[in-house]
């Protein structure tokens, strides 16, 4: 099964060249996913690719933060400011990627709104 997630352009950049390792979430997952399609938020609003899921870790923030700081691919006050509030954080960690050489539409292309944070899909 596939998620399309939709991510900040900034974060969907450095998930693509490599820099960010590990997708962070509030709330996991309740299906086994395999991959997730990139639909890259506002103002791109575009299907970017689309990444092979590793694993994925829980725990609290300070401890997902100690794991996976290295390739966060987002600064500590950010990562903290995002799980304010938080018992548990979820590391989506990014295996193998595929960016598109051209970014789908993906209301025109798959007739569906962008998701607020992701939705499974079977496409």
């Amino acid at each position: 099964m596939k998620a399309l997630m939709s991510i900040k352009p900034e974060f969907v950049n450095r998930i693509f060249s490599g820099e960010k390792k590990y997708e962070f979430r509030k709330r996991g997952f309740s299906r086994t996913i395999e991959s997730v399609v990139v639909y890259s938020s506002s103002p791109e609003k575009c299907i970017r690719g689309e990444f092979r899921v590793s694993a994925i870790r829980k725990g609290n923030p300070k401890y997902i933060w100690r794991q996976c700081r290295r390739f966060a691919g987002i600064d500590r006050v950010r990562f903290f400011e995002y799980f304010r509030d938080c018992d548990i954080a979820y590391a989506i960690e990014i295996g193998e990627t595929l960016e598109f050489a051209n970014p789908k539409d993906l209301r025109s292309e798959y007739a569906c709104p962008p998701p607020q944070s992701y939705r499974y899909i079977e496409w």
